[in-house]
């Protein structure tokens, strides 16, 4: 889900790789966008004890709407941490903006 000054502009579900969030014009000034993606465990034969874990992972950021300039925000999941860090400490969310 992506939120843009706490209202809902964006939900989707199921698995993908790349979505526009939001293309719509916002006024001149500043903003917040907030992200929130859900993860569902699936580890099959080998890992079946994630199958049922979920985790949701929050990130926000404020960004400047300029008069002359279309604002541009890329949000990017990633896994951070290492083969010790625990799972549910690995998902992460970048907020990104120009």
């Amino acid at each position: 889900m992506c939120y843009i000054d706490g209202a809902q502009a964006f939900e989707k579900s199921g698995n993908f790789t790349e979505a526009e969030l939001f293309s719509n014009a916002l006024p001149v000034g500043d903003h917040v966008i907030t992200v929130v993606a859900e993860y569902h465990g699936e580890g099959g034969a080998f890992f079946s004890y994630l199958d049922g874990y979920g985790f949701n992972v929050k990130a926000g950021r404020r960004f400047t709407v300029a008069a002359d300039r279309e604002a541009k925000i890329e949000v990017t999941a990633y896994e951070r941490g290492g083969a010790t860090t625990k799972f549910e400490d690995r998902l992460a969310l970048s907020i990104d903006a120009r």
